[in-house]
């Protein structure tokens, strides 16, 4: 699992600068900042552009900020959303079950059937099956 690793290494400080602009009320400045540079690197690569899937799938979707991207960009694909959190499986619910292409499923993925505990954030993004440290 060294991509796990990896990912882990990667996610941790990215999780606490935007963890420290949340508690510092500046969630919103963070999201106008880093969003648009996200947006171009990602949904408007050459790479996305050349691709036309038929599915998509959004493991963790939190309150849905992949799924608009993907809806975006993907035009003819279908989404399946996996989000564990009950209370942001309930903003995913509020926002997209409309939307018949999109099929939300209130539970996690993981490489073995067991149940986890899920340690829950105020800042949602941040919750995980990891304990948090401190």
């Amino acid at each position: 699992m060294q991509s796990l690793s990896f990912q882990e290494k990667v996610r941790k400080p990215l999780l606490a600068i935007t963890l420290l602009f949340y508690k510092l009320n500046l969630t919103k400045f963070w999201y106008i900042l880093i969003n648009p540079f996200k947006r171009y690197l990602i949904w408007q690569s050459p790479l996305f552009n050349k691709i036309n899937p038929d599915l998509v799938v959004d493991i963790g979707a939190n309150t849905g900020e992949f799924i608009l991207n993907s809806l975006k960009t993907f035009k003819n694909a279908e989404i399946i959303a996996f989000e564990p959190v009950t209370a942001s499986f309930n903003k995913l619910t509020n926002r997209f079950s409309s939307n018949s292409k999109i099929n939300l499923q209130n539970f996690a993925l993981g490489s073995e059937n067991k149940t986890e505990k899920i340690y829950v954030s105020e800042f949602s993004p941040a919750s995980s099956i990891i304990k948090p440290e401190g």
